[in-house]
């Protein structure tokens, strides 16, 4: 009661201070540094995951330039600028990530409300062959829950690190998303310090400290930690995160080395509210990357990545525990010519995935993919060429070829058609996990629960063509397209009950066919933006057998944001309204069923003076009727407050 009641009232209050604040005069109107549109498509140098940002190559003496900014300069360059959040690059006003996924229509982002909610996030048959990548690398990371959920918890990425979220540049428009994790893009010697507090004993906070060495080196260090209730019973989370890296310059490059650890301990809520909520989870990634970047008489680009990433976890509660080892290790590596009429690039990948401290044989897989890639200009025509050729044990080898082309009919249109071919990375957990959960004693309900892995399964194979029209007319961005996609063994779970009650689920393959109408606008006019986009799915089959939708056909999303600068200089106030929209979702666990169309309101609002934030976000504002069956969960209405200190060392 009290909770809703002080919810109640930060909601009115987040309301009035939007609406009051668009009456006020302002004495400067500062581009909105702080949003920005991520591309629909990664326009990079990469080579499949490799990324070569030739800006970011040194090209003289000077590694890290302007790297030391005096305080009088800053307060003349921000006297008519908005002061960047420099390591969190936000597209918008937002609490975090998960507001930044939202955005993008295609993909199902449910909110995960306090973090240590159960939710996996990223709803695997409403993303078909999602790919999650790290600075352009392999993110392998799959909870094991009671039932086993498909899917990829973003979770285990601590947030805190973040710089951007990128479209992953293999796979098209919506198919991937890169996590770059790591130092700032501008190399400067910032800090800050955040604390964060919400409902549901909700409590974070971290600090992050980025520094030049001289002229030749960089280092940062970061460490945080969250802490959580969690909105449902036996949903409690705490969580911890250190990470570091340096880089320094050899001659024309640049070698950099990137660490991080991330462990939490969180209860996890099983099967349903019937059976006894006694599993826990202790989970650790350690992660570790390395690059070297290096160019020569600014035609030639080699980059070189490797990385060794290892899951540990353990889930305790009922009978059979378990304790697992998964890990990944490789190496990329691209080389590119670089002309004023074209690119070509080349290079291959390699990883190998495997599981430990299972029973039996300890299964690995090894991926190996050589690719070449052409980039350039043709007349009015870019083209963008990549064929690639992927081979693991599982599946086997499969040529997977891209191309883009775009026509600028002008400065303000651009019609562009792409067609593609991908595959998704290896799951060990699908092909080889077992668990076996005997004694529930829910009489007729449920007795026992088994998964099975299943070996025979095949990754899933995408073919899609997309064609669509990219519009820029200034303070109006858009773009609108159609496209139709075809998911070769696509994966769900099958659920089969005997009749005493014992609940076996497997993995399988099964073809999948979509058409796709996609669209996203974005305007912004002084202090004022907002964007709109959807997506629209039409199946060739729209049920699965046991007549459940395989995900929302329609999504939707909104935001109206506003920031300006008050009364007095560098102070700046604003705030967003946003709403996500889902048609109908169906669940499929040990009970099935769905639920119907929603809207989800949430706000947000903004005090900031020179290097200081202090935020209160409202989200589900409406309290919207939420899922509290597995693993369907919605948040109900909570409030977030905190502040953040952005300071020069």
């Amino acid at each position: 009661m009290e909770t809703n009641r002080i919810s109640s009232t930060a909601g009115s209050y987040l309301l009035a201070a939007i609406i009051s604040a668009t009456s006020l005069s302002a004495q400067v109107a500062p581009p909105d540094s702080v949003q920005k549109i991520l591309p629909p498509a990664g326009d990079t140098l990469a080579v499949s995951q490799s990324q070569i940002d030739e800006s970011q190559i040194p090209s003289n003496d000077t590694l890290f330039p302007a790297i030391s900014i005096p305080e009088s300069l800053v307060a003349e360059t921000l006297s008519t600028e908005i002061a960047p959040t420099i390591f969190h690059d936000r597209i918008y006003l937002s609490k975090g990530p998960a507001d930044e996924i939202k955005s993008i229509a295609g993909i199902f982002m449910r909110s995960p409300g306090p973090v240590g909610s159960p939710a996996i996030p990223l709803e695997y048959l409403n993303v078909s062959d999602l790919e999650i990548k790290l600075n352009g690398l392999p993110f392998p990371y799959q909870g094991l829950y009671r039932p086993y959920v498909i899917g990829t918890d973003i979770n285990t990425i601590p947030w805190e690190i973040l710089n951007s979220i990128e479209w992953n540049p293999r796979n098209g428009y919506i198919d991937g998303l890169d996590f770059q994790v790591g130092r700032p893009a501008d190399n400067s010697n910032r800090s800050d310090i955040v604390i964060d507090r919400g409902g549901y004993r909700y409590d974070a906070a971290h600090w992050r400290f980025f520094r030049p060495f001289g002229n030749k080196t960089y280092a940062y260090f970061t460490v945080g930690f969250k802490k959580s209730g969690g909105y449902l019973p036996n949903s409690n989370y705490d969580a911890f995160h250190v990470t570091g890296g340096v880089s320094r310059k050899i001659g024309n490059g640049e070698l950099s080395m990137d660490l991080w650890q991330h462990k939490a301990k969180a209860k996890q809520n099983s099967f349903d509210y019937l059976t006894s909520q006694i599993s826990k989870q202790k989970r650790t990634v350690d992660r570790g990357e390395i690059h070297y970047k290096t160019s020569r008489d600014g035609r030639y680009f080699l980059s070189i990545a490797g990385l060794l990433q290892k899951n540990f976890q353990t889930i305790t509660g009922y009978t059979s525990p378990r304790d697992e080892n998964y890990s990944v290790g490789g190496v990329q590596a691209a080389l590119s010519d670089s002309t004023s009429e074209r690119i070509w690039s080349g290079g291959f990948e390699y990883y190998r995935f495997s599981i430990s401290k299972i029973a039996g044989p300890h299964p690995f897989i090894s991926q190996f993919e050589p690719s070449v890639r052409m980039r350039g200009n043709l007349s009015s025509i870019d083209y963008d060429l990549k064929t690639a050729y992927s081979w693991n044990k599982v599946d086997n080898g499969a040529i997977l070829p891209s191309a883009k082309l775009s026509y600028n009919i002008n400065e303000r249109q651009k019609p562009f058609v792409e067609l593609l071919r991908s595959r998704r990375d290896p799951d060990l957990n699908l092909l080889y996990f077992n668990d076996n959960v005997e004694g529930l004693n829910l009489s007729q309900r449920l007795h026992s629960y088994r998964f099975i892995g299943n070996q025979t399964l095949s990754m899933p194979l995408t073919s899609q063509v997309t064609a669509g029209l990219e519009s820029d007319w200034g303070q109006v961005n858009s773009i609108i397209g159609l496209s139709l996609k075809r998911i070769g063994s696509q994966i769900y779970l099958v659920y089969s009950k005997d009749s005493l009650a014992n609940v076996i689920v497997t993995p399988t393959n099964f073809d999948d066919r979509f058409l796709e109408f996609f669209a996203k606008a974005r305007a912004e006019s002084g202090p004022i933006s907002g964007e709109v986009s959807g997506a629209y799915r039409r199946w060739s089959k729209r049920f699965f057998s046991d007549d459940l939708e395989k995900g929302p056909a329609a999504l939707g999303f909104a935001r109206l944001s506003y920031l300006k600068e008050y009364f007095i200089r560098r102070l700046y106030l604003g705030g967003s309204l946003e709403a996500r929209f889902s048609s109908r979702r169906d669940y499929r666990s040990i009970d099935a069923g769905l639920t119907g169309s929603y809207a989800i309101i949430s706000g947000r609002f903004e005090f900031r003076y020179k290097d200081l934030t202090i935020w209160l976000s409202d989200e589900n504002i409406l309290n919207t009727a939420y899922i509290t069956w597995w693993p369907y969960y919605e948040s109900p209405r909570n409030v977030w407050v905190g502040m953040m200190w952005d300071f020069f060392d």
